[in-house]
């Protein structure tokens, strides 16, 4: 075989990309292709000889050096056509986006502007030199259809936001690849209604901690139970949490204007505790408990919804209705008030 046999080696191009040409058109030149970029220069230019040329079985240009390892993604190459059926109309999409027809534009004039970026059989690709390939450029308009292809067919049957993205990232380029995948796949619906939800285990739970007496309370409130003779219907329940000890009130409202009255002579008689807990029902959350605790600098603590453990006056809550239901008759329910400050209350106040 020839050496001119080899197609990087030709005698009938027109254009010589070396900055300093030294061809004369008018004479039959021999010309050699960069097998990155696919330029054409003139052997004179390049100072090689029939010789030298004789002994590579490829060139790279000075504007490729260093880039001798990267190859073409001929896999790429499979992926465009079976998305359009056929790479001219791809290469037909590079040239009507504005950012790639510039890029595509500079390659050919030999402006290494964009070193990242090489012309290979007539795309603009993306050199990357990790994966040692280059990658074919996406252009904008083109972008949902390739997350697509590879996000909701049989091959790639809705995998998750990192494998999508590494399977795109083997074959193609644009930037802000890595967010446009993100969110394509969040939005999508048969994701949304076929992957299982993934949440983080719950946090170990942390004991409350009190140092001395009336240093944290918690309060809750008992009811309704059936209205009693005295027209009472709740129990308020304040528990101090170091020493156990609890106060009953029994309520014939459990309006926030009557927890805050309550509160306000137990401050008074014993003075205002550090912390408050309570859980987040309509009367703890009321703006007349929030008024009376900024006003006795009493920092009020909230029981996560639907988790009355982190309120250990539950427990209290459980004693108390034990105890009731000792001493309530079971035919008559409107005394049980009677027995809260005479039973209850002695047992509980004994802590």
């Amino acid at each position: 075989m020839l050496f001119l046999d080899l197609p990087f080696l030709q005698y009938d191009q027109n254009v010589c990309f070396h900055s300093e040409c030294k061809g004369d058109p008018s004479e039959k030149v021999f010309w050699i292709q960069c097998e990155i970029c696919e330029k054409w220069y003139h052997w004179l230019c390049l100072g090689l000889s029939k010789k030298d040329v004789e002994g590579i079985d490829h060139y790279n240009c000075e504007g490729c050096a260093g880039l001798g390892n990267v190859v073409s993604t001929d896999q790429g190459q499979a992926e465009v056509a079976h998305i359009l059926s056929d790479v001219n109309q791809f290469i037909i999409r590079q040239q009507s986006d504005p950012v790639i027809s510039g890029i595509k534009k500079q390659l050919l004039d030999n402006d290494l502007s964009h070193p990242k970026y090489v012309m290979a059989e007539g795309l603009v690709k993306y050199v990357d030199n990790n994966s040692h390939s280059n990658k074919v450029v996406v252009p904008g308009e083109l972008v949902v259809e390739v997350i697509a292809h590879h996000h909701c067919t049989p091959t790639s049957p809705h995998l998750g936001m990192r494998k999508t993205i590494s399977k795109i990232r083997e074959k193609f380029y644009w930037k802000n690849l890595k967010s446009d995948v993100e969110t394509f796949v969040k939005k999508c619906r048969q994701c949304q209604l076929s992957k299982p939800m993934y949440c983080k285990p719950s946090g170990y739970m942390e004991s409350t901690t009190s140092r001395y007496p009336w240093d944290v309370m918690a309060m809750d409130l008992l009811g309704p139970f059936p209205e009693s003779n005295a027209g009472n219907l709740y129990i308020l329940v304040i528990t101090d949490h170091f020493s156990r000890f609890s106060f009953l009130m029994t309520l014939k409202r459990s309006r926030g204007k009557v927890l805050r009255a309550v509160l306000r002579q137990l401050f008074c008689t014993w003075g205002a505790c550090n912390k408050l807990v309570s859980d987040n029902g309509p009367q703890m959350v009321s703006k007349d408990v929030a008024e009376l605790c900024i006003l006795w600098g009493v920092k009020r603590i909230f029981a996560t919804p639907y988790h009355p453990q982190a309120n250990w006056v539950e427990r209290v809550n459980r004693n108390i209705v034990s105890m009731l239901c000792c001493f309530v008759k079971a035919d008559v329910h409107t005394d049980w008030d009677v027995h809260v400050p005479v039973h209850v209350c002695f047992e509980l106040f004994r802590t």
